[in-house]
């Protein structure tokens, strides 16, 4: 049996894993626009190991995420990943990757994972005072703005 788990850290053993999602992610064509708009704004996401742990980190500060790891009797694989700030009354999602399987296209697409991955980001911004809404570009130029 197979199980997505959502956690705030990754041990450093995964970094080609995490790099992989996030740089060489084949869906990357399809967010070139609003990636490199994001990337313009804060800076290019590059991915660190500090004690143990990965982080991805930009050029002036260091965002939160939230990655998602799919555990199976074989082993523990990081399937997908949010990268966040908090703007005002905002969270706001400056990158997303997620494994080409569990797409809503993949073979592992019954895991909902991108549903999965932004409900969990909506549970984290009503526990935290002042935070409203989240703010996601999704491929667009122009951000979609949730409710929390």
């Amino acid at each position: 049996m197979s199980e997505i788990v959502l956690t705030s850290t990754l041990g450093a053993e995964h970094k080609d894993e995490l790099e992989r999602l996030l740089f060489f992610n084949r869906n990357q064509a399809r967010l070139s626009r609003a990636v490199a708009l994001i990337a313009q704004r804060y800076g290019p996401p590059r991915v660190t190991e500090v004690g143990g742990h990965l982080r991805v980190e930009l050029e002036s500060f260091v965002p939160q995420a939230l990655f998602a790891v799919h555990q199976t009797p074989a082993g523990v694989v990081p399937v997908g990943t949010v990268i966040y700030t908090r703007e005002e009354d905002a969270f706001v999602v400056l990158f997303v990757a997620v494994h080409e399987d569990f797409t809503a296209k993949g073979p592992m697409a019954g895991h909902r994972l991108m549903i999965r991955m932004t409900d969990e980001l909506r549970a984290v911004g009503r526990r935290v005072k002042g935070v409203r809404a989240l703010v996601m570009f999704l491929g667009r130029t122009t951000p979609l703005r949730l409710a929390i």
